[in-house]
């Protein structure tokens, strides 16, 4: 086994690692726009605000687990 070689069970742990790592930054990247959303809630109409509510209420119960 030379070292250029790369097996399949490392190409599909490289694969798995790379998908992770994109979800993973999207989702911090809807947790920071929510938490942004939440601290300037006056720039949004009031309909806005039902969600955000419901939206930020989930995301903090899923930060707690």
């Amino acid at each position: 086994m030379s070292r250029g070689v790369i097996q399949p069970s490392q190409q599909k742990l490289a694969e798995k690692l790379t998908i992770l790592n994109d979800r993973g930054i999207g989702m911090l990247t809807r947790v920071y726009n929510i938490k942004k959303v939440r601290t300037h809630t006056h720039m949004f109409p009031i309909y806005w605000h039902l969600s955000v509510a419901v939206i930020s209420k989930a995301v903090g119960v899923m930060l707690v687990l």
